[in-house]
């Protein structure tokens, strides 16, 4: 049984404002701080991205992502349905390479069942 000190009213919540160490001087070049390794490691404010940057799958995520982008504003603009099919078919391509890359089951289903979709309608497109 729980006492009146450790109802939810009385809990006391650490404070994360307190700094524990100054961050690194900042480069000129980068204009980003420098933080230590344990100040990584311990905040929940510090942004740590989980998948790699700058590597040649990276590029291909963010291209596919700006095409799919660019198909979604044509599709709902209704102005081609072929440059809409061609752009999402390619997208949809790029983000299969990075699914594979990444081994990423539930990415390769659905962006291969997704590919396969486009296809379809692309083919039915072109059959006329």
């Amino acid at each position: 049984m729980k006492s009146e000190s450790e109802s939810p009213m009385s809990l006391q919540v650490p404070s994360d404002t307190e700094q524990k160490s100054q961050p690194l001087p900042e480069n000129a070049d980068d204009k980003q701080p420098k933080f230590t390794p344990e100040e990584i490691e311990n905040s929940n404010r510090i942004f740590k991205s989980a998948t790699p940057k700058y590597t040649f799958d990276w590029y291909v995520k963010w291209v596919a992502s700006i095409l799919l982008l660019m198909a979604m504003a044509i599709r709902a603009a209704q102005y081609d349905p072929f440059l809409d099919l061609c752009l999402s078919l390619t997208g949809m391509i790029g983000w299969i390479y990075v699914s594979l890359v990444w081994k990423d089951r539930a990415m390769i289903m659905l962006n291969g069942v997704a590919t396969f979709i486009l296809a379809m309608g692309l083919l039915n497109h072109l059959a006329g």
